[in-house]
């Protein structure tokens, strides 16, 4: 097998995916109005990046294969699709569900800034330990449960940067935020990188066909040290420069914003 012939057949076309990401789209479009182009793309793309993840030749190599493109799927899920969903929901649709007194209580406790940045690093180092990531990769309702807690979490630690409804930290306050989720990630891409070779069992034989196994093994030459130094450099490098983006973005918005008038400041 060749890498063009498995990319072109390891698609996986879920239908809870796919019906998944119709209804949401149809949901958003029906009661999302009036929405702004530039929120109704980030909120597609959200969509579009979810399912991408999980019928794409990405889901059957991290599932089976590859410590590092599981690596790559988690950071897809926690730094591009989460962001994009908290951005691309209107403001006045969030005001609309936070009507609902549960849903109200539920934001006044995990929006602020220390609970939602501790949800989400807890969540990402509780899941790479060796164990409970090589139990979610044998029990697929484990696996799912993992991805929900990445992508819940994730909108979670969004929620104070982007502040859809209310502000939860001045601009230079988020944009410590962010360099602490920086350096945290770092800090466990470099321990991932560097841990001995076979840290995640699951992976030292993998579980799916024998040929694939032939091919990222010789073909691609990803033995699993190698495997296991890539999913590291993916979550030291790509990830921190993820957060260093947000914060330049942080930043621009910041300095982009109008001066309030000596009116308003009265």
């Amino acid at each position: 097998m060749t890498a063009g012939q498995f990319l072109a057949t390891a698609w996986e076309w879920h239908p809870s995916v796919l019906v998944g990401s119709a209804l949401a789209l149809a949901a958003y479009f029906r009661w999302a109005k009036p929405v702004s182009p530039a929120r109704a793309t980030a909120f597609v793309s959200a969509v579009l990046l979810l399912a991408f993840t999980l019928v794409s030749p990405m889901d059957p190599l991290s599932d089976d294969y590859l410590f590092s493109v599981h690596m790559l799927q988690h950071m897809f899920m926690v730094q591009l699709i989460s962001p994009l969903f908290v951005l691309g929901v209107p403001p006045h649709t969030w005001r609309w569900i936070l009507t609902w007194r549960p849903a109200d209580r539920i934001e006044d406790v995990l929006g602020r800034p220390v609970i939602a940045w501790l949800s989400h690093i807890a969540v990402m180092l509780a899941w790479h330990v060796p164990y409970f990531y090589d139990l979610a990769l044998e029990y697929e309702p484990l696996h799912v449960l993992e991805h929900l807690m990445f992508l819940t979490t994730g909108v979670i630690f969004w929620w104070p940067v982007v502040a859809p409804v209310r502000e939860r930290m001045h601009p230079l306050a988020s944009a410590f935020y962010l360099f602490l989720a920086a350096a945290a990630t770092s800090v466990l891409g470099i321990v991932l990188a560097f841990a001995p070779a076979g840290t995640y069992v699951y992976y030292v034989r993998p579980h799916g066909d024998p040929t694939v196994t032939h091919l990222v093994r010789t073909a691609w030459g990803l033995n699993p040290q190698a495997d296991e130094l890539l999913g590291g450099m993916f979550m030291w490098v790509l990830g921190g420069f993820g957060y260093l983006i947000a914060i330049a973005l942080v930043v621009i918005r910041w300095y982009s914003a109008p001066e309030p008038t000596e009116e308003a400041a009265g």
